[in-house]
């Protein structure tokens, strides 16, 4: 089974509060046409086996694939041995979710393949224990993600505008982030936005985890300020970071700036919006 593994884009990032020394979210996020390519075969082995073309990828237990097939073992009780191979194009520690977008790509491929028979809410339930991104993938349409992860609520958004994508050499580890955040930020009082008007959403909304995300990795200041000296306005840090985003209904200025910037930077991408 070949699958495609999607990105996404955190549009803002507010923290709300804390419960059980976890982060109370609600961010609004919306898949991206980035993708990696995912091929999902069994066997008679009775093993679980991962493969990945990026060194950075781990193969073990570590792994949210892995993860993810070891739970349905466990839940389902199938016999199988599961193959996992990897391409990866969605860079890591980027904050575009890619570990979390495989394992639900292949949670959702191996409850076709072996005809699990789970349904949506118990798909739900298996993604939220193998990270809080992932249930916003079994879904992966525009949404907010509320509390820790676990709730997604369905938005209507105008999503009708380009992407530029920009990850400097350095990446941000999630878990760094939230902790600089405890330190140095205050928890934010969440705004009711509307997500229908892009442009007054983006100036009435922010990445509570920017400022911190900096400060581990200074270069996405200077990512932010090329994109803005070069005429774009609607610039900001996806998730936890690295990577940034400049959003612009001017697909031919993005491809422009990508092209003078391509050089400077190790990940330069256009892409859109997965409606």
């Amino acid at each position: 089974m070949n699958l495609k593994s999607y990105a996404k884009i955190n549009f803002d990032l507010q923290i709300v509060g804390k419960k059980d020394n976890m982060h109370l979210l609600s961010s609004f996020a919306f898949p991206i046409s980035l993708y990696d390519d995912i091929i999902l075969e069994t066997n008679n082995s009775g093993k679980t086996k991962i493969e990945c073309d990026n060194l950075e990828i781990p193969l073990n237990q570590d792994n949210t694939c892995y993860k993810v097939i070891e739970l349905l073992r466990k839940e389902k009780g199938f016999k199988e041995g599961v193959r996992v191979k990897i391409i990866k194009r969605i860079p890591t520690m980027a904050g575009l979710g890619g570990g979390s977008s495989n394992a639900a790509a292949v949670l959702k491929g191996l409850n076709e393949l072996l005809n699990l028979k789970l349904n949506p809410k118990e798909l739900m339930g298996i993604a939220y224990q193998v990270g809080s991104d992932v249930p916003f993938f079994v879904r992966n349409k525009p949404a907010i993600i509320l509390e820790t992860g676990s709730k997604t609520k369905a938005v209507k958004a105008d999503l009708n505008f380009h992407i530029l994508l920009i990850k400097p050499r350095g990446g941000v580890s999630t878990k760094e982030a939230y902790n600089l955040f405890d330190k140095t930020q205050e928890i934010s009082v969440q705004k009711e936005i509307d997500y229908s008007d892009f442009k007054t959403a983006f100036e009435q909304s922010k990445n509570d985890l920017e400022e911190p995300a900096k400060s581990l990795c200074p270069d996405i200041r200077n990512v932010i300020k090329d994109l803005q000296d070069l005429g774009l306005t609607m610039v900001r840090m996806s998730g936890s970071g690295s990577c940034v985003y400049a959003l612009s209904k001017d697909r031919q200025k993005l491809m422009v700036i990508k092209e003078e910037l391509k050089t400077k930077y190790p990940f330069v991408m256009v892409v859109h919006p997965l409606i």
